[in-house]
């Protein structure tokens, strides 16, 4: 089952239990399906879950939601999302790269999200690592 399908179940089975757990999901089913391409990809869903996120922290910084709410509708969401890899694994992953190959060390931030796959890691995270990585 993809993770549009199970957020779908989870939102039908939320109607009886718990009503803003149903209402937050009814909004992220309703933005994914606002894509005129109709993906409903995994990496779509994901995609669409984390630019909401993004605007959740946003509204907590601008005072819009409060410090509980932000945290309930996080702690639900990221339960939809992969697990993101760790600044460890991406040092591991720096240290086995041959960065002669590339014009400056800049160029390996593309190569750690190819690795990973984009929607488990945070581009600036790993612009910033890589930025302060000292190779061998």
């Amino acid at each position: 089952m993809g993770l549009f399908e199970r957020i779908k179940k989870d939102m039908l089975r939320a109607l009886k239990e718990d009503r803003e757990k149903a209402s937050l999901l009814k909004t992220i089913l309703g933005e994914i399906q606002r894509d005129p391409d109709k993906d409903y990809s995994d990496r779509k869903v994901v995609k669409v879950i984390q630019k909401y996120l993004k605007g959740l922290e946003e509204n907590l910084k601008l005072g819009a939601i409060s410090r509980e709410d932000y945290e309930k509708e996080r702690s639900l969401l990221s339960a939809y999302l992969p697990q993101m890899v760790s600044e460890e694994e991406i040092r591991a992953f720096l240290a086995k790269l041959d960065f002669s190959r590339f014009k400056n060390k800049m160029q390996a931030v593309g190569e750690v999200i190819k690795h990973f796959g984009a929607e488990r890691v945070d581009g600036k995270k790993v612009q910033e690592i890589v930025r302060n990585y000292e190779p061998d």
